[in-house]
């Protein structure tokens, strides 16, 4: 691959993955209701609420989404400084942050305007791309704290918390389309 094509494609992905985190950005605002819309944890009956099922995470919980907006914004960033552009760890991963970040803002997307099941196929696909991801950090070292930070960190943190949302989700449903209700009163009537 010449220079200038290389040049070019390690643009493309800098724009993309800018691209990409602003949908998830814009998705987490109409998923919080901030631009009308209905906040996810009174959407699907409810069902996404921290108090729906047994499994769902408690509200306070839901503060880690701030840190790894944080982490992706600053990443975003600092991977499109001229000094990223080429580097082989960036050429690598970049595509595939970008596509948690889209994966993420799909989840919103059809937690507010799909079905539970849609929910659950949408997260369990990012569960894996963040694997994916995470996995590849992994093979392809970081060099110094501001790869481990801005990658690593970002990643694993949003992994670790999706994986646990991915739990919590499959609950959400499984509780509300799947397990029929049971009537404890009819169950205790002779």
């Amino acid at each position: 691959m010449n220079r200038a094509v290389s040049a070019g494609s390690d643009l493309v992905r800098q724009i993309a993955v800018i691209s990409a985190v602003v949908f998830m950005i814009v998705a987490a605002m109409v998923g919080t209701g901030f631009f009308g819309g209905t906040n996810v944890r009174d959407l699907q009956g409810g069902a996404l609420d921290a108090d729906a099922t047994v499994l769902a995470p408690g509200r306070p919980a839901f503060s880690i989404w701030s840190v790894v907006y944080l982490l992706m914004i600053a990443y975003t960033i600092w991977q499109a400084l001229p000094a990223q552009r080429g580097r082989d760890r960036q050429r690598r991963a970049g595509w595939w942050i970008a596509l948690t970040a889209v994966l993420n803002g799909c989840w919103l997307l059809a937690a507010q305007f799909l079905g539970l099941l849609m929910t659950v196929l949408a997260i369990v696909v990012l569960l894996v791309a963040l694997a994916a991801t995470y996995r590849l950090l992994v093979l392809l070292p970081a060099k110094g704290w501001t790869d481990r930070i801005l990658m690593d960190v970002t990643v694993g943190i949003h992994l670790g918390w999706v994986s646990l949302a991915a739990v919590a989700n499959v609950t959400a449903w499984l509780a509300a389309d799947v397990v029929p209700e049971i009537d404890m009163r009819s169950q205790l009537e002779f």
